[in-house]
């Protein structure tokens, strides 16, 4: 019998701990051992991650999974991000990294994979994913700037929004969420649902992270929000260690595009009186992206900062089983992928 056949593929849990730190030490030689274990799909209960198990109990290979929703095409599918994807050196070539990404496609409707690597990138390619397509974080080098020019941009918007701001807390997220994710849901996009039970889970995932809740209100309804937490100096060496500013994520009522004007204005202000020396945010929606670029977020192509940022990319990849769906249909913002759970995560 061959050393694959005598793995075993099921759900992590805590008596795989010792195995998982073996496994880091083999992935990473030199890093610390508890690495993986300080991820946020270790950290969830139950785990998020997918492992092929040997007879003696080594982890062969693994892949996290963020679990979600999407709508797609009028639809909502049981879907999952692949996160970590990695094989053990000692059992390479065997397509362990393959029988994981079926299993997950016997699990759920659609798959999808965003902030990959080179290697990801083949070996995702070669599985028959859609081929991956940029996804660029927007940066400004000089938020309270950026702030000043929202604020004029607000002021165009007169007196019809009312805002209000406080700390995310789960008992605040009540059915105003889920009535504007119903209202806002991006025609002919993938997206995934953003409703009360998806927020309460995002504060669930990393204990104590906290996030600026902005809200927008036009005549008593909600119509947007914007989420934003600042991450310590140090965590971003791309941005040469700067405290940074983070807009996780943000949704606004399509038949109120200004209300993302009105929350841009306030959570640069916070920001900036929290210490951020830059601030990062990341759309696939052209009309954000353009409001962005008024009030001075950089592309990657913007030159001095432009490397940095392109350090900072993404790139994203979707399948549907037996379907190929373009990843540029995505409606994506940060809070998409787990790179708003691993940014900061550290330092935390």
């Amino acid at each position: 019998m061959s050393e694959t056949e005598k793995l075993t593929l099921r759900r992590a849990d805590n008596q795989d701990r010792d195995a998982l730190r073996r496994f880091a030490k083999e992935i990473w030689p030199g890093r610390r051992e508890d690495v993986l274990e300080r991820r946020w799909w270790w950290l969830t209960v139950p785990k998020q991650c997918l492992i092929a198990v040997s007879a003696s109990g080594d982890i062969a290979a693994m892949a996290g999974d963020r679990q979600c929703r999407v709508a797609a095409d009028g639809d909502v599918k049981r879907a999952t991000d692949i996160c970590d994807w990695y094989v053990s050196p000692r059992y390479a070539g065997q397509g362990l990294g393959r029988a994981l990404v079926a299993e997950l496609m016997e699990q759920y409707d659609l798959l999808f994979t965003i902030s990959i690597s080179d290697d990801a990138v083949a070996g995702f390619t070669r599985l028959g994913w859609s081929v991956p397509s940029s996804v660029s974080m927007s940066l400004s080098p000089v938020p309270a700037l950026s702030r000043g020019i929202a604020a004029i941009l607000a002021r165009r918007t007169g007196d019809r929004f009312r805002l209000e701001e406080d700390d995310l807390s789960a008992p605040a997220i009540g059915t105003e969420f889920d009535d504007l994710w119903q209202r806002a849901l991006p025609a002919g996009t993938l997206a995934m649902v953003r409703d009360s039970r998806e927020l309460r889970w995002r504060l669930a995932v990393v204990p104590g992270r906290r996030y600026r809740s902005f809200r927008c209100y036009a005549s008593g309804v909600l119509v947007g929000y914007m989420l934003a937490r600042v991450i310590p100096r140090g965590t971003l060496p791309q941005l040469r260690g700067l405290p940074t500013g983070v807009i996780a994520d943000f949704l606004v009522d399509g038949a109120t595009r200004d209300a993302f004007v009105a929350l841009l204005e306030p959570t640069l202000r916070w920001l900036v009186s929290q210490g951020a020396g830059v601030v990062v945010t990341m759309t696939t929606d052209p009309r954000f992206a353009h409001v962005l670029a008024q009030t001075g977020f950089l592309s990657p192509e913007t030159l001095i900062v432009g490397r940095a940022l392109r350090r900072l990319g993404t790139r994203s990849s979707t399948v549907f089983p037996g379907d190929r769906v373009r990843a540029a249909r995505w409606y994506l913002t940060l809070a998409d992928s787990d790179l708003d759970f691993t940014l900061g995560a550290d330092a935390d």
